[in-house]
């Protein structure tokens, strides 16, 4: 009978939070394509049943939001998304949207939460006009950012009222901008 040695080089090391949320934390994996998100420490350790609805939306809208690797009772691994290209030309377009303060509601993401809630299709003319005349590039910029989150938000609950902001958004590996939560 062969004896084994313990293992005593191993070390558990507490993982460094890489984000959190309300409800969520989120944290590095030893796979860098992933993240694991948990829920915060407000909620135990398992993630309860009602308040899962988000892994089903996430995986039924991989365009829309990280890809779902693996869900447990304790955990979820998540596509890892790039955040600070997303942050750069969203505070980019917050910015140009600021330029004509009829236009813009106090932040880019909300100003098209409000549209989107009150069917301002006048409003939505008006600020596709307002990029276009900035030139291709910012309108292309534009409108990759006004599909994702209008189309975000034909999914949500009529009842939802909009979390987006400037940390909410990353690009998946294949350059996909998506939603990292609501």
């Amino acid at each position: 009978m062969k004896k084994y040695k313990s293992i005593e080089e191993v070390k558990v090391v507490p993982k460094k939070k890489i984000g959190s949320g309300m409800e969520h934390d989120v944290y590095p994996s030893t796979n860098q394509d992933v993240v694991i998100k948990t829920p915060s420490s407000r909620f135990g350790k398992t993630l309860p049943k009602i308040r899962m609805s988000w892994v089903y939306l996430f995986q039924q809208h991989p365009d829309i939001f990280p890809k779902v690797i693996k869900v447990s009772e304790k955990y979820v691994v998540l596509e890892k998304l790039d955040t600070n290209k997303a942050m750069s030309e969203y505070l980019t377009l917050d910015g140009l949207l600021k330029e004509d303060r009829k236009l813009w509601d106090g932040d880019f993401a909300y100003t098209l939460f409000l549209i989107h809630k009150e069917s301002d299709e006048d409003k939505l003319e008006a600020i596709d006009q307002h990029f276009e005349m900035l030139g291709n590039k910012p309108f292309q910029l534009y409108s990759k950012w006004r599909d994702l989150i209008l189309n975000f938000l034909d999914i949500m609950p009529h009842d939802y009222y909009s979390d987006l902001h400037v940390g909410q958004f990353g690009y998946s590996k294949d350059g996909t901008l998506k939603i990292l939560d609501f």
